[in-house]
């Protein structure tokens, strides 16, 4: 069940009762910094928070250029929390990771966070954005074009002047230690493509990545190596074309494995594999990083296989900034914390703390009875989301909510007032709230107005190119106007 999406400029704002405890015992200086499609928070000061939010707009150009995106949509707002303590950010990452930086995905919204004491510690996370981005840019495909594509972007890396990309992105990570003391057994991709024994082509082209709890399993394997190496080929051989023409055929008009490859890229299976395994071998640097990286003292980053100009340089990223107060900033951790199952008991914990300290508070009630709700706890969810509405009946997002509560334990009636005050707060612009309100019409047999109001929510969330949202209201018009054909109808 998906609960209200609130707009960042608003979000800081009522995340205040979070946080019972800052998280500091000195308040560090936090600062919001703004670029058109980031936000950072940060306690490292405006320039280090300008250099990451620059970092991430270049990685979303590059993200552009290699899909031959010429927009590139992100449904869920990015919030980076850009760290300069190193206790505070190993407090808050996940249990057992190494990692200088890791990537929270949310119904509503992504975190970032990442560790500035370690040079370009953003690069822990290219791996998880460019999954991210595919999501929303790319017709869902195979595991190896995915997790190709994602070792592929893992490996980029920008200096001063370029771009530089197509090294193993398993050979060393920013913080990490040195590929010789890196464990005994994991290999890079680089060293298992090596071996001539290779997965057969077809067997990788047709297996499933296994995902356990939204984590995937270590990267030091041949089904990782083989598909960043295919989709190193594909990029750089201009092959990306024949690729979407190979999903057609095998995913759409389910045509054979072979005859697909056949018919998109001119060759035969195997024809296509020695290929792939030629350029493998071909690049040397590959080869020249790896001897680097097993000497005593290996270089900082890689060889670069492409190096190609800037998308665009750091300093020329526009983005605004201002000072936040550390209590919202401690509160946004707290939001984040929420997020991971090891801190989840603390951070609700610091919320109750805070509503009994500011009960009058409606952001408090409010943002716990989502919590509640998700949890499947209606009837408290309810209660705490009623006291929220009676203490900011003007709040669009305190109805829409209590709305969606309402909704989901079956009490139609009472959640449709919610939704028309919500949908009259909110200007008739929001296009979820309006789909809710549509739901209602329905549920209670008024499916004139229930394809109306989905019409309005169909154009809205076309303008703002929410692709996934407007498919699901096409659908459901769809059913209103079946509803409507064959259902008894209420009289407003």
């Amino acid at each position: 069940m998906r609960f209200a999406h609130r707009p960042i400029p608003f979000f800081f704002a009522c995340l205040v009762l979070l946080s019972g405890f800052p998280l500091h015992a000195a308040e560090p200086k936090w600062q919001l910094i703004s670029s058109d499609h980031f936000q950072v928070v940060t306690d490292a000061g405006q320039k280090k928070g300008h250099e990451v939010i620059a970092r991430f707009e270049q990685m979303r150009s590059v993200f552009s250029e290699l899909l031959g995106r010429r927009k590139v949509r992100m449904s869920q707002p990015i919030v980076i929390l850009a760290l300069a303590n190193p206790g505070t950010y190993a407090q808050l990452a996940p249990q057992g990771t190494s990692l200088p930086a890791f990537f929270l995905r949310g119904e509503e919204r992504v975190f970032i966070v990442i560790n500035t004491s370690v040079e370009d510690s953003w690069r822990a996370v290219e791996h998880p954005l460019a999954h991210y981005l595919l999501d929303y840019n790319y017709p869902p495909t195979a595991a190896w074009f995915d997790e190709g594509f994602a070792e592929y972007f893992a490996s980029l890396y920008f200096t001063n002047k370029n771009t530089q990309l197509g090294s193993d992105p398993e050979l060393a990570w920013p913080g990490q230690p040195a590929y010789s003391e890196q464990a005994p057994g994991l290999k890079s991709f680089t060293e298992l493509l090596s071996n001539p024994v290779w997965l057969n082509l077809a067997d990788l082209m047709q297996m499933r990545n296994r995902v356990v709890n939204g984590r995937e399993g270590t990267h030091h394997t041949l089904f990782y190596a083989q598909s960043w190496v295919l989709m190193h080929y594909l990029l750089n051989q201009n092959k990306l074309t024949q690729a979407g023409t190979y999903f057609d055929l095998v995913e759409n008009q389910r045509t054979p494995f072979a005859e697909s490859v056949q018919q998109a890229f001119g060759v035969t299976p195997a024809q296509l594999d020695q290929q792939v395994k030629d350029y493998f071998h071909s690049l040397k640097p590959l080869q020249t990083s790896l001897a680097e990286a097993q000497a005593p003292t290996p270089p900082a980053t890689p060889e670069p296989v492409q190096v190609s100009p800037l998308p665009f340089p750091a300093d020329e990223v526009a983005a605004s900034s201002r000072d936040l107060p550390a209590r919202e900033a401690d509160a946004l951790l707290a939001e984040m914390e929420l997020r991971m199952p090891e801190h989840r008991e603390e951070a609700i914990q610091q919320l109750t703390k805070g509503i009994e300290l500011a009960p009058k508070n409606a952001d408090g009630h409010n943002i716990y009875g989502v919590i509640l709700a998700r949890q499947g706890k209606l009837n408290q969810a309810i209660a705490e989301l009623q006291q929220a509405v009676d203490l900011a009946p003007r709040s669009a997002e305190c109805r829409y909510n209590l709305g969606r509560a309402f909704a989901a334990n079956g009490r139609f009636g009472e959640a449709l007032p919610q939704f028309e005050a919500a949908a009259s707060l909110s200007g008739g612009k929001e296009p979820a709230i309006l789909q809710m309100l549509a739901a209602m019409y329905s549920e209670i047999g008024k499916y004139t107005q229930a394809i109306t109001t989905a019409q309005q929510a169909l154009e809205l969330a076309e303008k703002q190119q929410n692709q996934e949202l407007a498919a699901a209201l096409r659908g459901n018009i769809a059913l209103y106007e079946h509803q409507a054909q064959t259902g008894p109808s209420q009289t407003p």
